[in-house]
């Protein structure tokens, strides 16, 4: 039998964690959440669309909305029907990854450099199996799994770079994050960062480099011994000469006492 005065109503569920910010889940873009159709023939069908705003903050999750139907029959006798309707939400990831933090900032080749970065999920669906791919041509490929990030959490990245080859100056190295969502879909997203690698210095090297700067100079063994043997020499003529000068003195003190002795002689005489 032929049906009209259709009326059909969709109730939206509530949403919300306080009073200012309940409210429902979907809203109409514009006009009213009902829509009027004048009838349908028997066995006929008709289409009804209307267009809906989801609210920002919702999870991502399928949500359940009631359609209402109200309608006539020939006899004008009113009737009544209610149905579900089921309205899945998608929520795109929303993210941030903090500045890196390299110690040391270039290694040599062999040599491994420590970088830590933190990401933070901002958005409102959890990041699953999350991992970094670190890849760079003076570097060798290293990957760090994160795993799962809920909502608004913050996960760790801590990585270690082995330098590979000789690079000219800080060469690029591409951190490479992926994750999947619910269904499983990976998506990627890339971040650079700069890490110089030098040439390996052997340890005896870098012993070397290590020491002092004065203890690095070779000893002066030379000019040592000279200066040893000049200090010698003076040292001796030195004493030669005061022991000469005892002498000397000696036999002057000798001489007098000899001519005082012959005066004293002549005297008694």
């Amino acid at each position: 039998m032929k049906v009209s005065n259709m009326l059909f109503d969709l109730s939206a569920p509530t949403e919300g964690s306080d009073e200012q910010t309940t409210s429902p889940a979907f809203l109409p873009s514009s006009g009213a959440s009902s829509i009027y159709l004048d009838s349908i023939a028997p066995n006929g069908t008709a289409d009804i669309s209307i267009e809906l705003n989801a609210k920002s903050d919702l999870l991502q999750k399928p949500y359940s909305m009631e359609l209402s139907m109200k309608y006539e029959d020939p006899n004008a006798t009113q009737v009544e029907g209610t149905s579900s309707i089921s309205i899945p939400v998608k929520q795109d990831a929303r993210f941030e990854i903090s500045d890196f933090e390299i110690s040391p900032q270039s290694v040599a080749v062999g040599e491994e450099a420590n970088v830590m970065c933190s990401l933070y999920n901002l958005g409102r669906i959890k990041l699953y199996n999350v991992k970094a791919t670190f890849e760079g041509k003076n570097i060798k490929k290293s990957e760090v799994f994160i795993g799962n990030i809920e909502s608004g959490a913050t996960g760790s990245i801590d990585a270690m770079l082995e330098g590979k080859k000789i690079s000219d100056g800080p060469a690029k190295v591409t951190m490479t994050l992926s994750y999947e969502d619910e269904s499983g879909n990976i998506s990627t997203t890339t971040k650079d960062l700069n890490l110089e690698v030098t040439e390996k210095v052997d340890d005896d090297e870098a012993a070397a480099s290590d020491m002092p700067e004065e203890t690095q100079k070779s000893f002066p063994v030379i000019p040592v011994v000279i200066a040893a043997v000049v200090i010698a020499v003076v040292a001796a003529v030195v004493i030669l000469k005061k022991r000469k000068k005892k002498q000397l003195a000696e036999i002057e003190e000798e001489e007098l006492l000899d001519e005082l002795e012959r005066s004293s002689e002549d005297e008694h005489q």
